[in-house]
């Protein structure tokens, strides 16, 4: 299991959860959704019957990360340890940054995956890498 803090870009080991957190801060959190997923049935009375089919809602977060070739590599790295989609991580949604700016978050731990198998970075002048990556929550019933 890996961990992903965006605040900060220095890897450490946190004691809430017991386990190493791979830093790397993001530039921004831009984009951020909350989606419930209601069943809306009429086919056995007619009426209208309305059903919870999540109980609870299911978050996704757009990160955009701006890095020099070294940690650009890292977030590459991280990329591929879970094989695109394939494995969930921990995610913290920080409150604020290193440098105390709010980044919107409510400093949880989130069960997350990368909603995409496709890596695709811009690569500036000395190696500075352009990446945007969506996380998507994983609901596991828990």
């Amino acid at each position: 299991m890996y961990n992903l803090d965006v605040s900060t870009n220095e890897d450490y080991y946190d004691y809430e959860l017991n386990q190493e957190v791979t830093g790397i801060a993001a530039l921004k959190v831009y984009d951020y959704s909350l989606e419930y997923k209601t069943l809306i049935d009429e086919k056995f009375t007619g009426n209208e019957q309305r059903r919870d089919v999540w109980s609870q809602p299911r978050r996704t977060w757009s990160l955009e990360f701006q890095k020099d070739a070294t940690l650009g590599r890292k977030l590459e790295d991280f990329f591929k340890a879970h094989l695109g989609r394939r494995t969930a991580f921990r995610f913290k949604w920080v409150k604020e940054n290193s440098d105390g700016e709010d980044m919107g978050g409510d400093g949880n731990w989130y069960y997350v995956r990368f909603n995409t198998d496709k890596y695709s970075t811009q690569i500036d002048y000395y190696g500075y890498r352009h990446t945007t990556l969506e996380i998507i929550e994983v609901r596991n019933n828990t």
